[in-house]
């Protein structure tokens, strides 16, 4: 199954309608039940709509059951790796930074802004939904998939942006 991502699937539309998400649900349900033996679920790193660069994972991958998930991040394999051996398990690209990656240090506040997609150590990949206050009291509130809303204190969150 691919594009397992906010927006996509679950569709934003149905978000807000708990029938509709209730359908969105039902649907990833039936889909990943006829896998007989393995189902591979992907999503984008990062993905252009409407003129934003984004990705969130789906709220569906969180409701797995973890013992039955491998979580696999596609990024650090060559091209010809990814797709030399598959084993058993639901698979979806890791939302967690790759471990040689560097945080990003931000000096300008306004790379901070709502709809940033950012990377946290902890929580994940993010979406930027408010921003308040400046300088050591830049507070950011940030929606992270299968977790919530968080509200952070930008110098300690050690973010790094992504998008």
């Amino acid at each position: 199954m691919v594009g397992l991502e906010e927006g996509l699937f679950p569709l934003a539309r149905a978000i807000e309608e708990p029938k509709e998400l209730e359908e969105e649900r039902r649907l990833f349900y039936v889909g990943a039940t006829r896998a007989k033996k393995n189902l591979s679920i992907s999503m984008a790193v990062l993905r252009n709509r409407f003129g934003e660069m984004e990705s969130i994972p789906s709220r569906f991958i969180a409701e797995l059951p973890p013992a039955l998930v491998e979580k696999v991040d596609l990024r650090s394999m060559n091209c010809r790796d990814r797709f030399a051996d598959f084993s058993p398990g639901l698979r979806h690209k890791s939302t967690k930074p790759l471990p040689d990656e560097p945080y990003y240090e931000y000096e300008e506040e306004e790379i901070l802004r709502a709809g940033r997609i950012v990377q946290h150590k902890t929580f994940g990949r993010g979406k930027v939904v408010k921003v308040e206050g400046s300088g050591q009291g830049l507070t950011l509130e940030i929606y992270f998939t299968g977790i919530g809303v968080k509200k952070v204190l930008a110098r300690y969150a050690k973010l790094k942006v992504v998008g």
